[in-house]
């Protein structure tokens, strides 16, 4: 075949969302037979770019049909839009599970995307387990969720979601109960565990694994103290504008010790080096930094202002601070 016979072969192929079931499966089996057929690499991209924006449609129908294709030709795909968020949010729950499949076919475009994976652990999809596990597996920071999310448990968590819970639950021994609370806290609610019965069985030690008493200690941690650190870093922007640069600057080093954007973190360390010169303190001193953790609710709140917002919002009050703290020099030299 001549070498442009692919290339004028897709250009004839024009799939809109709008048309019949039929219509849109004959093109797109089309296109899957070109890109089957070609080692042309602009032809390969031409026709999975077709697929993408079909998928990328309004139409359920035609989004079912693309990712159906998509699948078939996933190894000859070399990139592909992983902006498809807004789908999770969508109140018609076949649309999340596109979004699911999608995630779990092209997981290794989603490799160290915190937010996706928080998405697709939140989700109630049929498909959640195996998008979990394909994440998991293309991405070692995610290995520490292995155990939790385990063919095992994952399994019987559906087993949860199918039988009515009297019927699955009046079975179980109370240990076992207290195991499934420290795997789902949402469960400690449903059982109505108090604090305090949770606490005599934490010193239960010979009866429960150390997985399992680490976990239940967590839960009473959190019952503690509720802060987060998007409330920490609320509390940070109050102590700035007061001038308060020493507590600031530790929280603001907190936060850039999370597994957050790259872009949050500049604007978290500019901030840090102006405050560090105003206290006097040398930039390259050797501070102790906290182990790096995945705080993707962390970045869905930040993500609620823009990178520029973030900037503009801590430069402001850094400016009061300053203003803040010179006044009181100035307070005090009068005196």
């Amino acid at each position: 075949m001549k070498p442009n016979t692919h290339l004028k072969k897709l250009l004839k192929i024009d799939i809109s969302p709008d048309s019949s079931y039929s219509d849109i499966e004959v093109g797109l089996s089309n296109l899957k037979r070109i890109i089957k057929s070609t080692s042309q690499k602009e032809v390969i991209r031409g026709g999975i770019r077709k697929m993408g924006q079909l998928f990328h449609a309004k139409n359920r129908i035609a989004k079912s049909l693309a990712l159906k294709y998509l699948e078939k030709v996933s190894k000859h795909v070399e990139e592909v839009d992983t902006n498809i968020l807004h789908m999770f949010y969508s109140t018609d729950p076949r649309i999340s599970d596109l979004a699911v499949r999608y995630v779990c076919v092209f997981s290794r475009f989603f490799k160290n995307n915190d937010i996706v994976f928080y998405h697709v652990y939140r989700t109630k999809s049929k498909y959640r387990r195996d998008a979990l596990q394909a994440l998991i597996l293309q991405s070692p920071r995610y290995r520490a969720y292995e155990k939790d999310f385990g063919v095992g448990d994952l399994d019987l968590f559906e087993n949860v979601r199918r039988n009515a819970p009297e019927e699955y639950f009046g079975r179980l021994a109370l240990p076992k109960l207290v195991e499934l609370s420290s795997m789902y806290p949402c469960l400690v609610r449903y059982f109505k565990f108090t604090r305090k019965f949770l606490g005599e069985e934490l010193e239960k030690r010979d009866r429960y694994s150390q997985g399992v008493l680490h976990r239940l200690g967590k839960i009473l941690g959190v019952e503690e103290r509720r802060e987060t650190m998007w409330d920490e870093f609320l509390v940070c922007l109050a102590w700035m504008k007061h001038g308060r640069f020493d507590k600031s600057i530790r929280v603001l080093e907190r936060l850039c010790s999370l597994e957050i954007s790259k872009e949050y973190k500049i604007i978290f360390e500019v901030f840090i080096r102006k405050m560090s010169r105003r206290l006097d303190s040398r930039d390259g001193t050797a501070r102790k930094r906290a182990q790096i953790t995945i705080s993707s609710s962390f970045e869905i709140e930040l993500c609620g202002l823009s990178q520029n917002s973030v900037y503009k919002m801590l430069f402001r009050l850094f400016k009061d601070g300053v203003k803040y703290v010179d006044s009181k020099s100035r307070k005090a030299k009068n005196v």
